[in-house]
């Protein structure tokens, strides 16, 4: 990634309030852990942030920091608020 793209990227984090992150379809490990993780970070920096699954992870997943957060939209999609979707100022896919 070039520098001018890491700047801008941070910028926009810098001067942004929402951000939503959306893991993949039927999420793993490795999509929650990053997803929750990114929100973490996200709420250090004072951030409104929000995690939005396409549909419902996996309960043995539960011991990750902020996997009880986690918005469903399969399952229920009022859970998902016209709000959560266009609130964000980032959306990370």
């Amino acid at each position: 990634m070039k520098f001018e793209n890491i700047q801008k990227l941070k910028d926009l984090i810098n001067t942004s309030n929402n951000i939503a992150i959306i893991p993949h379809t039927n999420p793993d490990g490795d999509a929650l852990g990053s997803c929750l993780a990114l929100k973490g970070m996200f709420n250090k920096l004072n951030k409104n942030s929000f995690v939005i699954s396409p549909n419902k992870a996996p309960d043995f997943y539960n011991w990750i920091p902020y996997f009880k957060e986690i918005k469903y939209f399969e399952d229920k999609p009022n859970a998902v608020s016209y709000t959560h979707l266009t609130l964000p100022t980032i959306l990370l896919v």
